[in-house]
């Protein structure tokens, strides 16, 4: 009994080793069928100018990138960089009204000052606890 347990102990992880790649390439199907979802999600939502929403389907593509490794899913991940790369030339920032002044430049000021303005500091509380006028 106890040779038959160790020649099953020895051979249960070449079983398990030999099992793994047929369910590894299912996995990896799964998982490009999934960024093949995600990208037409991406595509669609960027067509009807919901940005945030393409933008988060394709960083969903890169990480599931990242997580399986092929060929098919490098190639589904450069064509959600190539998208997200669209995308930002498409978006620019620009300082608001109260931020730049007369001549363009943005306006500096001590980080604390406009705490002071609004006057964002805590009311002084009186720290003595009265007692109650009879003790039990």
């Amino acid at each position: 009994m106890r040779h038959a347990c160790m020649l099953l102990w020895l051979f249960l992880p070449v079983a398990t080793l030999a099992a793994a790649p047929a369910s590894a390439d299912a996995g990896s199907q799964a998982s490009l069928a999934e960024m093949s979802s995600y990208l037409t999600k991406a595509q669609d939502a960027a067509d009807s100018n919901h940005l945030a929403e393409a933008i988060r389907s394709y960083v969903t593509v890169l990480a599931l990138a990242d997580e399986s490794p092929s060929p098919g899913a490098q190639s589904k991940a450069d064509r959600a960089s190539e998208e997200l790369s669209r995308i930002g030339t498409r978006l620019s920032l620009e300082p608001a009204g109260e931020w730049v002044d007369s001549k363009g430049a943005q306006i500096a000021e001590a980080p604390g000052a406009s705490a002071r303005k609004a006057d964002f500091r805590p009311r002084s509380t009186s720290s003595r606890i009265s007692a109650p006028a009879n003790p039990p």
